[in-house]
């Protein structure tokens, strides 16, 4: 048994054993706190620090340029019309939108878009491939 196996057993004893009293103590803490919960999200610390936000989405974004394909495509198959009739679901995650995207060497290409192979599938690895924006643009008026 690994130790972090043996914590969280040993937390799930300790938490079985003192259940009463951590309910009282959460109850407490709520009562004392309630104002802040009763808030909820709470925007002064990002309107204070949107500079430092702003800077670091722009990092993201940079260092993670297939982000914006894999929203792209959400965005078509959830708010698309020609999309939602056909049933057209994205099944892509973050993760195979990278793979997808080193798969094709799209770090290489001048302005990359993801393509369907089969314009009647779904967005899913097999179905997709990157290619030069004009290309794809090209396909879809043939």
């Amino acid at each position: 048994m690994s130790i972090s196996e043996a914590q969280k057993k040993a937390q799930k004893i300790y938490n079985d054993k003192n259940k009463e009293q951590l309910q009282k103590y959460r109850h407490t803490y709520y009562l004392a706190h309630k104002e802040v919960y009763s808030k909820g999200y709470d925007k002064t610390y990002y309107l204070t620090h949107k500079e430092e936000y702003k800077k670091a989405r722009v990092k993201y974004r940079k260092n993670n340029p297939w982000i914006k394909h894999l929203t792209s495509a959400r965005r078509r198959c959830k708010y698309r019309k020609s999309y939602i009739e056909r049933g057209t679901k994205c099944d892509l995650t973050i993760t195979l939108t990278k793979k997808l995207w080193f798969r094709d060497k799209a770090y290489n290409l001048k302005k990359p878009s993801i393509d369907r192979i089969n314009n009647n599938g779904h967005y899913t690895y097999e179905n997709c491939r990157f290619i030069e924006h004009y290309e794809n643009l090209i396909k879809f008026r043939d």
